[in-house]
């Protein structure tokens, strides 16, 4: 058994990396990781640690890349309000150069093996080689992102090699139970229902449509303005800036598995939902919206109604609504999932500092759940 490294996801070709990838991990396809590298997100580097057996066959492999990144992204209130007035002194206060294993664009970890193998020495050597390649990459802390509940149970082995478990900000998942979106609609408490309904009708009586865009190629410069626009006025997590290049890549690449929903009124386009279809699940990935008109129309609610619409029309099993936002989502039938990431730092001193001071600095979710639904 040994490891390799790929400095680049096209060096490996496609039908080989996918061989291994589970149902339902786009995010961990060749076509996926090739659209993220080539869109120049931030300062990222990206590299691909492959792990063959004695046959030079692979048994498993990940995605691991170098990202600046502040050590209180996922803050808020007086946390972050602390460390904003510290930066003003001190420009570089918490900012690390961070080596993760994941994707600086979705949520999940990006870890595959092979069905029929025994994980322990594969991860021992992905493990080796990551922390090596921080190393050479001046990278104090290394990061392995995103681990649903049930995934944990094994990945928790990391804490033999140092790291420390820590909290991502959780996410919002919604089950698809229903038939039809009249189900959905009518399987609400009147509260919900109503407030629904209310936003369909005057989203819908001033004029606005959504549409489903499958080749959204020559929109890539205004996705990425309306996506600006709402990165600016996020008051929650902020690190990875898109380009037009993104938005390109995803179409390029993905093709069927990815979509934009456009909010239009004529010829303007009011917001868009980008998103991917990992099988079984529904992923809305990005959301950008135009402020002038967004939040009297309810454009942003009205895009995630349609979205769980074509979830239901699609027969899907959940949709992934992501980690910000949370709120709304929960009234739209959502639950709050955790997800847990491994954290160390290469000094060993700082490496019993840092993970907790990062932890602390996560909040926890007001709400859980919602009592949207009648059967509840």
């Amino acid at each position: 058994m040994y490891v390799k490294v790929y400095s680049s996801i096209d060096e490996i070709r496609p039908e080989e990396w996918n061989s291994i990838v589970g149902h339902g991990r786009l995010i961990c396809r060749h076509e996926f990781l090739l659209a993220v590298e080539r869109s120049s997100i931030n300062d990222c580097r990206f590299f691909y640690p492959v792990v063959y057996n004695d046959s030079d066959q692979i048994i498993a492999h990940a995605c691991v890349y170098r990202i600046t990144t502040k050590l209180d992204v996922l803050a808020d209130g007086i946390a972050r309000k602390a460390v904003e007035g510290i930066r003003k002194v001190s420009p570089k206060f918490l900012s690390f150069s961070f080596f993760e294993c994941g994707t600086p664009v979705a949520l999940g970890n990006t870890i595959s093996f092979r069905k029929d193998v025994v994980k322990t020495e594969p991860l021992r050597l992905i493990v080796a080689e990551a922390e090596r390649l921080a190393g050479s990459n001046d990278s104090s802390i290394t990061l392995f992102r995103d681990f649903h509940e049930e995934d944990a149970r094994f990945f928790d082995v990391l804490e033999g090699y140092g790291y420390r478990k820590v909290r991502n900000l959780p996410y919002a998942q919604m089950m698809m139970n229903w038939q039809s979106y009249g189900d959905y609609e009518n399987a609400m408490r009147s509260r919900y229902r109503h407030k629904l309904q209310s936003m369909r009708k005057k989203y819908l009586a001033a004029g606005w449509r959504t549409r489903q865009v499958t080749d959204f190629s020559g929109m890539s410069e205004l996705l990425a303005r309306l996506w600006m626009e709402t990165y600016n006025r996020a008051k929650e997590y902020r690190r990875e800036i898109l380009t037009p290049s993104f938005f390109d890549n995803m179409n390029t690449f993905l093709g069927d598995e990815s979509s934009v929903l456009l909010a239009e009124k004529g010829d303007h386009v009011g917001g868009f939902l980008l998103l991917l279809n990992s099988q079984n699940t529904l992923v809305p990935l990005y959301c950008g919206l135009d402020y002038e008109v967004s939040k009297d129309m309810g454009i942003y609610f009205n895009l995630f109604y349609d979205a769980i619409d074509i979830a239901i029309a699609e027969g899907v099993h959940d949709i992934d609504l992501g980690i910000t936002t949370l709120e709304p989502k929960l009234e739209m039938g959502a639950e709050v999932k955790d997800l847990y990431m491994y954290m160390k730092h290469s000094n060993s001193m700082l490496n019993r500092i840092l993970p907790g001071l990062f932890d602390s600095m996560t909040p926890e979710p007001e709400a859980r759940t919602r009592n949207v639904f009648k059967a509840q």
